[in-house]
């Protein structure tokens, strides 16, 4: 998921299954500059980045994720 400057980068451990759904335990949750993407030394962490994509992430995930998981605030 992104925006102009930065994405949002949701990975599972694994992948999404035949009907569509995905086990989110374990999840890695990074929001990097567009540039540095997936680049450990770049991921941000704050508040306004998380009430930016946090509310998209949840409503896409809700899709996709069938086991009870939250996506936390």
């Amino acid at each position: 998921m992104r925006s102009k400057t930065h994405t949002l980068r949701l990975e599972t451990r694994d992948p999404v299954t035949d009907d569509g759904t995905v086990d989110l335990a374990g999840a890695k949750v990074g929001i990097y500059p567009v540039e540095h993407e997936l680049e450990e030394a770049y991921a941000m962490d704050r508040e306004e980045l998380r009430a930016f994509f946090y509310p998209r992430a949840r409503d896409f995930v809700r899709e996709v994720a069938s086991n009870g998981e939250t996506f936390a605030m």
